[in-house]
């Protein structure tokens, strides 16, 4: 069996990040390119944009809904509990059910849901 570098984890974010910012950027020149602009043009498209969205005022509400974040504020921790009932440590496990794997995605996209609420 090969074992992974120790220096993977570190390189392996850096170029999907280098790969997801060449696609965009392929993808803005194409796009420049159809719309009759030149090329060159479409290779700062997203430079502009990121600047863009880091300028705009951010949007907010009038006024909080309190049932809403109360009801998210409780329920994230109700969230964490249910997926760590699947959980294995070391031998032992507090609930075994035969869709652990379901149910830790499930619990954990009630958190997610929950935290957005809150």
């Amino acid at each position: 069996m090969l074992e992974t570098p120790l220096w993977w984890p570190a390189v392996l974010p850096v170029a999907l990040g280098g790969f997801a910012c060449g696609a965009v950027a392929f993808d803005s020149v194409l796009s420049a390119r159809a719309g009759g602009a030149s090329p060159g043009s479409g290779l700062l498209a997203p430079l502009r944009e990121t600047l863009r969205l880091l300028v705009t005022q951010r949007r907010g509400t009038r006024a909080a809904d309190t049932v809403l974040w109360r009801v998210g504020v409780a329920t994230v921790p109700v969230a964490a509990l249910l997926a760590a009932l699947v959980l294995p440590l070391g031998r032992y496990v507090a609930a075994d059910p035969d869709v652990g794997i379901v149910w830790f995605n499930a619990a954990e996209i009630l958190g997610w849901g929950a935290v957005w609420a809150a």
